[in-house]
């Protein structure tokens, strides 16, 4: 409800672009909640081998920090809850947590992609922090909370996992 009219046809332009197992399908991933596993999650390698090498900056802050995240992807060591979760059912697992983070590649951002767990995760109904870009706001509006620095992640993560913020947080997913 919170979404603007940029989100249709941007999500729609998604499809278009390849990521067909985001676009094509819109009714597989909107399904409700199945009961919060997990408070956090973070699907994402430890360090992404791209150019820039760039660090997975909020599940590394999260875990820092003290928060009780599961993760999956590789280079977690036993960190990880998994190594691999198949896109076919990736959706359970962003339903299942209270909060899903995310951060985009530097590359990603200077172009103004917005990605892909973005969409992912607002089309499962779920609730998704996401390091600032500019083009998430043009499209979400404030639906989606954005931090700039470690800390505001942390000031983030402390607010929405306090139980008497839960009705803010769950009408923002």
């Amino acid at each position: 409800e919170q979404l603007n009219g940029k989100f249709s046809d941007l999500y729609g332009k998604i499809g278009e672009l390849g990521t067909h197992w985001v676009g094509s399908d819109y009714d597989a991933f909107n399904v409700g909640c199945e009961g919060y596993k997990q408070a956090l999650a973070d699907m994402t390698d430890s360090v992404r081998m791209y150019a820039d090498h760039f660090e997975r900056v909020a599940a590394k802050t999260a875990l820092e920090n003290g928060f009780d995240i599961s993760i999956y992807g590789y280079g977690w060591g036993d960190k990880a809850i998994k190594s691999y979760v198949d896109n076919n059912i990736l959706r359970k697992y962003y339903s299942s947590a209270k909060i899903v983070l995310s951060d985009a590649m530097p590359l990603m951002k200077k172009l103004g992609f917005v990605s892909n767990r973005i969409y992912d995760v607002s089309a499962t109904g779920a609730f998704i922090i996401s390091d600032y870009i500019k083009e998430i706001e043009d499209v979400y509006g404030d639906a989606i909370p954005m931090w700039k620095t470690k800390e505001e992640l942390v000031f983030l993560l402390n607010y929405y996992l306090d139980p008497k913020n839960d009705e803010e947080r769950k009408a923002k997913a």
